[in-house]
């Protein structure tokens, strides 16, 4: 009798037992759906801490440039009470983390170019990978520009509970902008006929299109014999990303000689960065070329120069005094007839 009612007993307890068991797990999966619950299964669980780290980078991000690479180096150590026991456990098995873009500015492409990778945890040596940009002409010059990651590793799960839990981390890559030059000029006309002795302007519009405040240096190559030409030798264009004007007109004057046929003037237009000269951009050229209109020879028919109004008087002057030396002559003359006669 007994023994009936201990087997009884060991059955309903057998019983009661399973059913415990499947509301316990029931109890374990609505917690872990619950983030911010607590899970019994991590209970032993220890926590990755990923660390990213880039170091300082020497040169600029040149906008409408080739792609540049910052170097990414990722390290992984374990957190919680249990941190210790889990890095034996894991015996020099790495952890997978995947790293990926967050957040960057829009005039930005950013890719990680080795997005998974495999670290050992509490390894001196970190895995390598690497961060990828472009920029456009939008991205100011000599600023920051940020672009965030996340660094997101694998859980890892044992039988009955969780080794390694997964954790997330975000981390800010910062880099400097450089300096991208970039003009736009035009003029009117690049093949005028102009008079002779006569001013004529020549308006030049100059429109800045790169990414800073830009003084742009002018300067006329080779500049024709015996012609009159003005012009200013620098204007200052802001940049566009600004909102403020990056557009100018300036005026080259010429005063061509009146013999000259046809003539082509070379304006050459270099970009710098406003208070640092010895960043430049490439020099480009407008070449103007200019044809005498004849409107010289129409109104004054033929030619009197200086030299020629010399020669007329000294001319002149010789002719009076010769006549004049005749006069007298005469008058003695007659003088001296006179006296004789008498």
């Amino acid at each position: 009798m007994f023994k009936k009612i201990l087997i009884i007993l060991i059955i309903f307890s057998f019983i009661g037992l399973i059913f415990s068991t499947n509301a316990l797990s029931n109890e374990i999966a609505n917690v872990e759906n619950n983030e911010e619950g607590f899970s019994l299964r991590n209970i032993f669980a220890a926590a990755p801490l990923i660390i990213v780290e880039y170091g300082l980078q020497e040169e600029n991000v040149i906008p409408n440039s080739d792609v540049f690479d910052i170097p990414l180096n990722v390290s992984c150590t374990l957190t919680g009470p249990f941190a210790n026991r889990q890095t034996r456990k894991l015996r020099s098995r790495p952890i997978e983390i995947e790293l990926s873009i967050v957040e960057k500015p829009d005039w930005c492409d950013a890719s990680i170019v080795n997005p998974t990778v495999n670290v050992i945890v509490d390894e001196t040596e970190p895995s390598k990978s690497r961060l990828a940009l472009t920029v456009t002409e939008q991205a100011p010059a000599f600023q920051q520009g940020t672009v965030k990651i996340r660094a997101t590793n694998q859980e890892i799960k044992g039988i009955f509970f969780t080794r390694i839990t997964k954790e997330e981390f975000d981390y800010d890559i910062s880099f400097e902008i450089g300096y991208f030059p970039k003009l736009n000029y035009t003029t009117n006309n690049t093949l005028m006929e102009v008079p002779p002795l006569n001013e004529t302007n020549i308006p030049i519009k100059i429109k800045n299109l790169g990414n800073g405040v830009t003084k742009v240096l002018i300067e006329i190559k080779d500049l024709p014999e015996n012609w009159n030409i003005t012009y200013p030798t620098s204007v200052t264009l802001a940049s566009p990303i600004s909102g403020e004007e990056n557009e100018k007109e300036v005026n080259v004057k010429v005063k061509p000689p009146k013999d000259f046929s046809t003539e082509t003037i070379t304006i050459s237009l270099t970009s710098h960065y406003l208070g640092n000269p010895e960043i430049e951009g490439q020099t480009g050229n407008l070449q103007i070329v200019l044809k005498n209109d004849g409107s010289y020879e129409k109104e004054e028919g033929f030619d009197i120069t200086l030299p020629i109004i010399i020669i007329v008087v000294i001319i002149l002057i010789i002719i009076i005094l010769i006549f004049l030396k005749q006069k007298g002559f005469q008058i003695n003359s007659l003088l001296n007839f006179k006296k004789n006669d008498k």
